[in-house]
């Protein structure tokens, strides 16, 4: 049991790390595409 309890702590603790990876990625890669494209509709519609 206590094994098993390990186990998916393990595995939990690895999918956050991914979601982490994922979330930095997508705020680093897309944030400056969107905030492009806002102040384009903003000051030159």
């Amino acid at each position: 049991m206590q094994t098993e309890i390990g186990r998916v702590d393990s595995d939990l603790k690895a999918a956050m790390a991914d979601l982490k990876a994922d979330l930095k990625l997508l705020k680093f890669g897309y944030g400056p595409a969107i905030l492009g494209l806002l102040i384009k509709l903003v000051f030159f519609p």
